[in-house]
């Protein structure tokens, strides 16, 4: 009689540990599924905000705004402590509550929860390259627009 009780004990544990070992199998990719979720609404935020980037210097280049300009603008808009080229090190700015300059065509604007980094070149006096990344979270995407 002892036996048998020994072996039905045995056999629920047996029994408890496979259910407990695929919940866990559930739940490990449950979780990966729901990264990927939240990564596809920050990847579509990332391009609207490099889009809005592109419209931005698309409007400035009808305008006949220059990238100093540009710049200049948002300085006085913007009154962010973290403006000097030489302090930024990366194209980065903490927290995205302001822009930061790489050198002098490069700068970080916040859009919403986002922003987007612009890279422009001028030729003629007008903007004739737009590149510009969005960046949301950790997710970057960027567009380019030559003339």
């Amino acid at each position: 009689m002892e036996k048998k009780g020994a072996i039905s004990i045995f056999l629920v544990l047996i029994i408890l540990s496979s259910i407990l070992l695929i919940t866990g199998i559930i739940s490990y990719l449950m979780i990966g599924e729901i990264k990927i979720a939240r990564d596809t609404g920050f990847s579509s935020s990332a391009y609207q905000a490099a889009d809005s980037g592109v419209e931005f210097a698309l409007w400035a280049r009808k305008t006949g705004i220059g990238i100093s300009e540009i710049q200049d603008d948002f300085i006085a808009i913007i009154d962010c402590p973290c403006l000097n080229p030489e302090e930024s090190g990366a194209c980065d700015c903490a927290g995205d509550t302001c822009w930061m300059c790489l050198g002098s065509n490069t700068c970080w604007f916040p859009v919403n929860d986002c922003s987007y980094c612009l890279d422009l070149e001028e030729g003629g006096g007008k903007i004739v390259h737009i590149k510009s990344i969005g960046k949301c979270k950790d997710i970057r995407r960027a567009i380019e627009v030559s003339y």
